[in-house]
């Protein structure tokens, strides 16, 4: 099964190894900010444990670009290491299970 609790993991690892001053304004600013792209607009997950959707898969695929990370600099958000962050975004996303060949989706590693 898919689940999208396991990109929000991914995420917030993510951003907790950015940010060890402050992981959780720094995981919710990366949230936020991914939400703000136009195919993520009313894709991003609600509840815990609920499937990716090929919209979903969509939203994270576009997002590979990391311009969206840029919004979170901030030393009340995840600081100047954010560049870190985004210079390793695509390819950890990708190996958290994302494919955007053909139809994305998200298959996290068994």
């Amino acid at each position: 099964m898919k689940f999208t609790l396991s990109v929000i993991a991914a995420i917030t690892v993510l951003a907790s190894m950015v940010s060890a001053q402050n992981p959780a304004a720094c995981t919710l600013c990366l949230q936020k900010a991914l939400g703000t792209l136009p195919a993520c607009v009313g894709t991003l997950p609600t509840a815990a444990g609920e499937a990716v959707t090929p919209a979903y898969a969509a939203c994270l695929c576009s997002s590979l670009t990391g311009n969206w990370i840029d919004s979170c600099n901030g030393d009340s958000d995840c600081g100047s290491s954010i560049a870190l962050f985004k210079a390793n975004y695509p390819a950890n996303i990708e190996a958290a299970g994302l494919n955007c060949n053909g139809t994305p989706s998200f298959n996290p590693p068994a």
